[in-house]
């Protein structure tokens, strides 16, 4: 999940200061748009197939889905004022979309599989968790439209990404995503080495607690992602 991973737990609402994009994308591993439909019509009122760009145990993740993608991590990048037009960011996207599609469809298989699956009820909830970070309802389809979202679109990501995290919360194990005294005081340490306007560790200790946690959880979500992908028949096809 993304906008994946993406796939890098619905966000708390954060403070309106931030930016947007922090506000009403919820990470968990990425951020991708379904778009089940096979064919495409031509310009001619003809069919037009569409090609894959990479099958996971044979299920296909065609271009339509890629582009969505590679499109939602420029707009992100280009929101946080970065230059995406360099080759070498362009590439960069490249892989990530790819990767992140890969890792999102290996989850989303495995939780179909286990007859996972949330329900209109829990997506209403969540949207209606995020709508109350904005002071209206047209704001928050101005910020949705601004992340390269329509409410359907956004709902659609929301459905996968709580699919995916209901999988990683029945298969993942947290148990030693802790952060000890040592690591924090480590962590301020190499903060403050590079900028002294830093607040004293103990305004900020949580913070840093929290950001050594999540960085552990990541972690153990990627080796589950690893393991997923290592029993699985991977072909990219880009």
């Amino acid at each position: 999940m993304p906008e994946e991973t993406q796939t890098n737990q619905p966000a708390t609402p954060p403070k309106r200061t931030r930016p947007v994009g922090s506000r009403i994308i919820i990470t968990i591993i990425v951020l991708a748009i379904v778009l089940g439909a096979g064919y495409y019509l031509s310009q001619n009122g003809g069919f037009l197939k569409v090609n894959a760009v990479a099958t996971v145990n044979g299920e296909k993740i065609k271009q339509p889905q890629y582009d969505e993608y590679f499109n939602r991590l420029t707009l992100n990048l280009k929101n946080q004022g970065q230059n995406t037009e360099s080759e070498e960011i362009k590439s960069q996207i490249k892989a990530q979309a790819i990767d992140s599609l890969i890792s999102e469809t290996l989850v989303i298989q495995k939780a179909v599989n286990a007859g996972i699956a949330v329900t209109d009820a829990e997506i209403n909830e969540q949207i209606n968790q995020v709508q109350k970070q904005f002071p209206s309802t047209e704001e928050y389809d101005k910020a949705l439209e601004t992340q390269g979202f329509t409410p359907d679109s956004f709902r659609l990501v929301l459905n996968r990404q709580m699919v995916i995290q209901k999988y990683i919360d029945a298969n993942a194990d947290f148990s030693s995503a802790v952060a000890t005294k040592e690591e924090v005081e480590t962590l301020y340490d190499q903060l403050t080495s590079s900028n002294k306007d830093i607040p004293k560790l103990d305004t900020i200790s949580a913070q840093l607690e929290g950001e050594i946690i999540q960085q552990k959880k990541q972690a153990i979500i990627t080796q589950l992602i690893k393991g997923l992908r290592d029993s699985s028949t991977v072909e990219v096809l880009i």
